[in-house]
């Protein structure tokens, strides 16, 4: 192609190629984004209303709250001697924890199956 053709037909074509890719971006890709921000805010709903429903199956099954139900569980724990704090033993420095017996063989087979 020659310099004066090119000339010639580079407004045509690169006005055209513009208004093409303007209107693309302007109509297609505005409506495609909002279709799939509709569908996530449908999810949202759909998330928001599952947690509820959760919520509501964790308060009518137990009916305890969690602070209880921790405190439950360390109790237990003590009283069966898988961990005890070292100051309740040897009346030393708080903030240690020995292992009894059973926390000792929990402590050697997590070891054992993790290597």
């Amino acid at each position: 192609m020659l310099l004066g053709e090119l000339k010639i037909l580079s407004p045509i074509t690169f006005g055209e190629g513009c208004n093409f890719f303007y209107n693309l971006g302007c109509n297609i890709f505005p409506r495609a984004v909002n279709a799939t921000v509709e569908s996530l805010k449908v999810l949202k709903r759909e998330k928001a209303a599952a947690e509820e429903q959760l919520r509501d199956l964790i308060k009518s099954s137990g009916g305890e709250s969690k602070e209880e139900f921790r405190q439950g569980v360390i109790n237990t724990l003590e009283r069966r001697l898988f961990h005890i704090p070292s100051f309740k033993i040897y009346r030393g420095v708080a903030g240690s924890y020995d292992y009894g017996p059973p926390g000792c063989s929990v402590k050697s087979n997590v070891l054992a199956f993790w290597r």
